[in-house]
């Protein structure tokens, strides 16, 4: 008798469907952009619902024996959030100091079942597929003859020593008060007063947030070879600031540090992150001239 593969096991929470076996994430039959390490993340999470996962146990599930920085796993939660619509982080909750949680009511069945109710959703996603690659085949064509601005740009073509700030991630408890996009902005404003460095403006940084989740296209649209990002935890009243200087073009960590202070020591940071990211970027250049207009941490 013919043995038939085992289906494999799919989770499904909300109107959200996982689908391990064909590596997607849908909602109501509609099949979202997730970043595969974001999926991997937002698998392991679902499959340990319930119980705090570690950044410790997220970084050798995910990332392996491949040394990342924990602004690495802030980002993927980030995602998740974004996809999921979880704003008010009731999907995935932060455990300060531990890690995170997935407190949404999930449930499993194999694929099989799954497809059923949504098969005639994916039958008329294929049939329109079908009837319109012609015209896709075309679309991409124009773009590829026509377009002045390809999606993956030559960054070359940038100066050499530009960079945009974004706003630093929270992945401590809930807050009102903008306070990654306050630290974000300060950086900012020391960044200005660098001689030779080309920083892009506070609006059109904040704006691709919302425009664009992959980190390329965000500084492609900015014009800019560098983008620092970071997350900041606070308890009581000790902080831990993560920081990363990424290049666009690579997409790789040229530089990241992690500090650990008292509130007291907020603007020691601020400048040391300063400092480190001008050697980096401009090594014959100085900041040491660029400190900050806020004296009060």
């Amino acid at each position: 008798m013919q043995q038939h593969p085992k289906a494999h096991v799919c989770y499904t929470f909300g109107d959200f469907l996982l689908d391990p076996g064909r590596q997607t994430l849908s909602c109501r039959g509609e099949n979202l952009e997730l970043r595969p390490q974001s999926f991997d993340v937002l698998m392991f999470l679902i499959r340990n619902r319930g119980r705090v996962v570690t950044k410790e146990q997220l970084h050798a599930e995910v990332w392996g024996n491949v040394a990342v920085t924990d602004s690495s796993i802030t980002h993927c939660i980030s995602d998740i959030r974004k996809v999921l619509g979880d704003t008010n982080r009731d999907i995935v909750r932060t455990v300060p100091r531990r890690g995170f949680i997935f407190a949404a009511d999930v449930s499993e069945a194999p694929e099989s079942e799954t497809t059923k109710g949504h098969g005639s959703v994916f039958s008329r996603h294929r049939v329109a597929f079908a009837a319109s690659i012609a015209g896709l085949i075309a679309i991409a064509a124009w773009w590829l003859f026509h377009d002045p601005r390809p999606d993956l740009p030559d960054f070359s073509a940038f100066p050499q020593s530009s960079l945009a700030v974004l706003p630093f991630e929270d992945a401590g408890t809930d807050r009102s008060d903008n306070l990654g996009t306050v630290f974000g902005d300060e950086l900012r404003d020391q960044f200005d007063r660098v001689r030779g460095l080309r920083v892009a403006a506070r609006a059109s940084s904040l704006a691709v947030i919302d425009m664009e989740s992959d980190l390329q296209r965000r500084a492609a649209r900015l014009l800019v070879r560098f983008v620092l990002t970071g997350y900041f935890e606070q308890e009581g009243d000790e902080w831990r600031i993560a920081a990363q200087l990424l290049e666009a073009e690579s997409d790789q960590v040229v530089w990241a540090q992690t500090y650990t202070v008292q509130s007291s020591g907020l603007l020691g940071v601020q400048q040391a992150v300063t400092e480190q990211v001008v050697g980096q970027i401009l090594p014959d250049s100085s900041a040491a001239n660029a400190t900050s207009a806020t004296l009060n941490p």
